[in-house]
């Protein structure tokens, strides 16, 4: 139990110093994060995962809080955020796709994007195999050329050699 405690204690302090960090590498880039959220990636409390969201943008970087003065953040991807009145002008409410896209809108909590490699699928931008990377851990295909049918979730959990290998270089600097 005390085990327990502790690293929830530990947890949070490392979110707020990780959050703190994230906030003060967009100021340095010259932005003021609308939205920005920071999540541990698998398994640690020393790699964190920043988005935020500006201008409609969402830049993407991974945030290392070890020890007090031996932290670093590692510059990421942007991706431009979804607008589904201004990508998909051709939906309207009334169609299945656009329904399930407000669904998933509501699940990924608005954070959502094109995936960089995979035409018509929308992911969420919160989660990803690297942390410094917009592609996905999961996301919908959209039946474009059937929108009165509904979307396909899908995983993308597929990690290559080269990003294992700058996963553990972020986690142990």
């Amino acid at each position: 139990m005390l085990f327990a405690v502790v690293y929830l204690l530990l947890g949070t302090i490392q979110h707020d110093r990780a959050e703190s960090l994230a906030n003060l590498h967009a100021n340095q880039r010259g932005h003021v994060a609308e939205r920005l959220i920071v999540k541990p990636t698998m398994g640690n409390l020393l790699l964190w995962r920043s988005v935020y969201e500006m201008d409609g943008m969402y830049y993407v970087d991974a945030v290392r809080v070890g020890l007090p003065g031996n932290s670093k953040v590692f510059s990421g991807d942007k991706v431009q955020a979804f607008d589904i009145k201004r990508d998909l002008p051709q939906l309207t409410d009334q169609m299945m796709v656009y329904r399930d896209i407000e669904r998933f809108e509501i699940f990924s909590d608005g954070f959502l994007a094109w995936h960089p490699e995979r035409p018509n699928v929308l992911g969420d931008v919160r989660y990803s195999m690297l942390p410094t990377s917009i592609r996905p851990l999961w996301g919908i295909e959209l039946p474009l050329d059937a929108p009165d049918e509904h979307v396909t979730f899908d995983t993308y959990r597929a990690m290559p050699e080269a990003e294992r290998k700058a996963f553990f270089a972020m986690l142990f600097n």
